[in-house]
């Protein structure tokens, strides 16, 4: 799939400020797309700012063979390997605005926000510290795709402030992570697979204190993607202007529908509705998606093996499977359906065996890179454990109702539960025969 993408961008002093401590950035070359938004008194916004645009673009330019494999070969291995080196564009960008700050104490403690775009075909890779932000407009839906690193997004997370309290807040656009501030930074990444017709939009606060999220969706919407970055600022300079607005879109040129694209938009979707990630936000799934790889199997072969020690989780795309216990058929699993999950919790031996009833496509995820994911991103790890939770609870009501029913017949042997829930519980057991 050859996907065409156009860029426009727009940095803007605003209505109030003096001069624009904004800095971007548009390659389409490198296919590389930057916004950030400096701070620290006197000049050394607008240096910080230009410091880490031009560092991140040395850094890419320098590893542009990286990004052209990706381009050539989406493989797990290549997408890693493009993520690793956007972060280390941004830290390589931090440590040298701090050491820029050490060295003058009226830039002492300048910073900047960094969100970076990298488009290497068909993907997109993304690297963002601070609080400017990028979106994601596919299928007429506004998604964010990043975290402000605020103050205020912690205690929202935290449950200290509510969402709708946020104008209240004395802590508005007090950074928790910014670029250059220390020598070393954290940077949240996310790997997207693109489709045709996506926008993209990376802003900096300037813009987006100005709107809605349903604002920016209509605005998507109804006019002409080659202006929306002056329509945009624009609006935000009439609500107020009281900052650098700074704007980058990209557009995703139409294509027929291929193979290749609904195979992505099955991907998609089995992802979204399945219930072991349906609490998870449209940025949490993509994030999940980013460390799946497509898996086939053939009519009756194994996928794991009873007593086997693989610790892949599975989601299934297309065909059929069975469940075998013992060598008994026990379960049929369909599209939609997935298998392997307590791998998250424990690494034990496989307790069944499934097998493919006909040719089947699956989506594999590793559980060193599931646990990479939800150590990253700690919110991720307590939506997928409390899923699993509510589910061995349901398991384990079910299996207690039906000892309850099996006490009521004559002739069985009763034997202390491994499942119970106090000493009282008790398995049931059918006497041999």
């Amino acid at each position: 799939m050859d996907l065409e993408v156009r860029a426009v961008g727009l940095s803007d002093v605003g209505m109030r400020r003096e001069r624009n401590e904004d800095s971007m950035l548009i390659d389409d070359d490198l296919g590389l797309f930057v916004v950030a938004d400096g701070m620290g008194g006197a000049l050394a916004g607008d240096q910080a700012s230009q410091l880490c645009v031009k560092t991140i673009r040395e850094v890419m330019t320098a590893q542009a063979k990286v990004v052209r494999d990706l381009a050539s070969n989406p493989s797990p291995d290549r997408r890693a390997a493009v993520t690793k080196v956007v972060e280390e564009a941004i830290v390589t960008a931090s440590a040298r605005i701090f050491e820029e700050g050490q060295r003058t104490a009226s830039k002492r403690g300048m910073g900047t926000t960094a969100s970076c775009l990298v488009r290497a075909g068909q993907v997109a890779v993304i690297g963002h510290v601070g609080d400017s932000r990028i979106y994601l407009f596919r299928q007429g839906k506004l998604h964010r795709l990043t975290e402000d690193h605020t103050l205020v997004e912690a205690q929202i997370k935290a449950g200290v402030l509510k969402p709708d309290q946020v104008h209240l807040s004395p802590h508005l656009g007090v950074l928790t992570r910014s670029v250059g501030s220390q020598a070393a930074v954290q940077v949240d990444t996310l790997v997207l697979d693109l489709l045709p017709e996506d926008v993209l939009l990376l802003c900096s606060d300037g813009l987006y204190q100005y709107f809605e999220d349903s604002e920016l969706e209509a605005a998507f919407r109804t006019g002409p993607v080659q202006y929306l970055d002056q329509s945009l600022v624009r609006s935000a300079n009439v609500r107020g202007g009281d900052d650098n607005i700074s704007v980058v879109v990209l557009q995703v040129g139409s294509a027929e529908s291929d193979e290749e694209t609904q195979a992505l938009i099955t991907r998609i979707e089995t992802v979204r509705k399945l219930a072991l990630f349906a609490h998870l936000t449209y940025k949490e799934q993509m994030a999940v998606l980013g460390v799946a790889r497509e898996r086939g199997a053939s009519t009756d072969d194994e996928i794991v093996r009873e007593g086997g020690s693989d610790t892949d989780l599975y989601l299934i795309l297309s065909g059929k499977l069975r469940v075998e216990k013992n060598g008994v058929s026990i379960a049929e699993l369909l599209p939609g359906r997935h298998f392997g999950e307590m791998s998250l919790l424990e690494s034990r031996p496989r307790s069944a065996t499934v097998r493919a009833i006909t040719p089947v496509r699956m989506l594999a995820i590793a559980q060193r890179d599931m646990l990479a994911l939800m150590r990253q991103d700690p919110i991720i790890a307590v939506k997928i454990l409390w899923v699993l939770a509510l589910g061995l609870s349901d398991r384990l009501r079910s299996t207690n109702l039906e000892l309850v029913d099996l006490r009521s017949e004559p002739n069985l042997q009763v034997t202390e539960s491994p499942f119970a829930d106090d000493e009282r519980t008790e398995v049931i057991k059918r006497p041999k025969i």
